[in-house]
């Protein structure tokens, strides 16, 4: 997801998206886990994670 600027890189605590672990740049993988928490880990290889997801069996 594009997640937009939320305040350069390191860690990012009570945004939008839960907790932020973020990178140079804007785009990352969201996730909400079973007990509703939600974080989000920002990549710069967006397109290698996207190959890594579908591969992946879920």
């Amino acid at each position: 997801m594009n997640y937009g600027f939320v305040g350069g890189w390191g860690i990012r605590l009570w945004t939008k998206y839960g907790t932020v672990y973020n990178t140079k740049g804007d785009k990352g993988l969201a996730i909400e886990l079973q007990n509703e928490k939600k974080l989000l880990i920002g990549t710069q290889k967006e397109t290698e994670l996207n190959k890594i997801l579908e591969k992946a069996s879920w």
